[in-house]
């Protein structure tokens, strides 16, 4: 530091802070003086070098820290948002905004389990009629509108108090509240009649119709998932007379259920084992009485019940996929059998549920190069009803049949 030359004693002159003093005497006058310096200090003196950079440091840090502290309250308020929108997600349909079957489920077992004694809940199938054909038409950005308006009318119908859920598809199952049985009637005819009103979609007037399946707790089950099978039950029976109608599960359903699903079974048996066998009736030319052609008429000789009719079993197959595999095996076998018949022709009858089969057509020419029967000389049968005001599919089917064979369109009698 710098060296200060001070008069007076040592005792009376003030010393800074930091600084040394040494007395000496003016030689001239013998005045007492003073000889002052301040002391290095290394520590002082970096700090007074670094301090400004460690400040505007500081600064900077603190800055970006309230930065984060701000984003992070951010984030944490996103994730929240994100969190809630996920349970909500993982709970609902999320084309029509109604329950899935996850939340749907969860609740029907909680209202079971809670269901005060001497009360109902009731629980109902809904299936919607012709659905298929407006989305194969119209598009599914269409069929994706009128489940969103269906959706809405049943919630509508069911009120505050029941839940709606979405399966899946054009399947939704309704929930309502304590006090089932009372209510139940009304509740039906009022979603039936919901579902006959029009739509009106995208400019188009759409009709759709609804066939419902319900059953109640505790007096056709005792808990959620037996609820869902016999309500599923009662849908399948109401589907089974026609659509458009709404059945209540009643014990002999279920009875109805497993015999149907024990023929299923034994079916399968019977192509297997080949049970099945083929009589031919003559088709007899009125005016001279001349025999022009046979019908293959198929038989079931059944193990234990004799030899069945058609009607006993090919409603269950065609219910299945049993019935494409009855279907190759009367053609195949009808045409083996008629080639010895001469110059006649052979009928043979079709399920119609096969014309929704894109490889019908092919399977029928398959049929006839293995066997090396005339097509000029083989008529398909196909019960006309069956397919009035049926899909461009179904049509297409028929058309490409009719340039292979002679298929004709009728109401068959029952057969004998």
């Amino acid at each position: 530091g710098a060296f200060k030359l001070v008069e007076g004693k040592i005792s009376q002159i003030k010393v800074a802070d930091g600084e040394n003093a040494l007395p000496i005497t003016d030689l001239s006058d013998g005045h007492p003086m003073a000889l002052t310096w301040a002391t290095e200090r290394p520590v002082r003196a970096l700090l007074a070098r670094i301090a400004p950079p460690v400040a505007v440091l500081s600064s900077i840090l603190f800055v970006m820290c309230a930065a984060f502290l701000v984003q992070a309250r951010r984030t944490a308020g996103a994730l929240a948002q994100s969190e809630a929108r996920a349970v909500t997600l993982a709970a609902q349909d999320t084309l029509t905004g109604l329950a899935n079957r996850g939340h749907f489920i969860a609740e029907l077992d909680r209202a079971v389990d809670a269901l005060p004694p001497g009360e109902t809940l009731a629980l109902m199938f809904v299936d919607l009629d012709g659905f298929k054909d407006i989305n194969d038409t119209l598009g599914h950005a269409t069929g994706d509108v009128l489940l969103c308006e269906v959706a809405q009318r049943l919630r509508s119908c069911l009120g505050p108090e029941g839940l709606v859920a979405r399966f899946g598809g054009d399947e939704f199952v309704l929930m309502t509240g304590a006090g089932a049985v009372e209510r139940l009637p009304a509740l039906l005819e009022s979603l039936l009649a919901a579902m006959r009103q029009p739509f009106a979609v995208e400019g188009n007037e759409l009709h759709v119709g609804a066939s419902i399946g319900a059953a109640v707790v505790p007096i056709d089950a005792a808990s959620g998932a037996e609820l869902m099978r016999l309500a599923d039950i009662a849908l399948y029976r109401a589907k089974a007379q026609g659509r458009g109608g709404a059945v209540r599960f009643e014990p002999f359903l279920e009875r109805e259920v497993r015999q149907r699903r024990n023929l299923e079974t034994e079916l399968a048996e019977a192509i297997a084992l080949d049970q099945f066998a083929l009589v031919f009736q003559p088709q007899v030319e009125v005016e001279n009485e001349r025999i022009v052609g046979f019908e293959a008429l198929l038989r079931w000789d059944h193990p234990r019940r004799g030899r069945l009719l058609p009607g006993d079993f090919l409603p269950v197959a065609e219910g299945t996929q049993l019935i494409t595999r009855i279907d190759n095996w009367v053609l195949r076998n009808a045409c083996l059998q008629a080639r010895a018949f001469g110059d006649v022709t052979l009928a043979v009858n079709m399920s119609p549920v096969n014309l929704r089969n894109p490889l019908m057509s092919d399977r029928v020419l398959a049929t006839l190069e293995e066997t090396g029967f005339d097509p000029a000389r083989l008529e398909l049968e196909i019960t006309e009803s069956a397919i009035i005001g049926s899909d461009a599919a179904v049509n297409e089917a028929l058309t490409r049949l009719r340039m292979l064979v002679e298929a004709t369109l009728d109401f068959p009698e029952e057969e004998i």
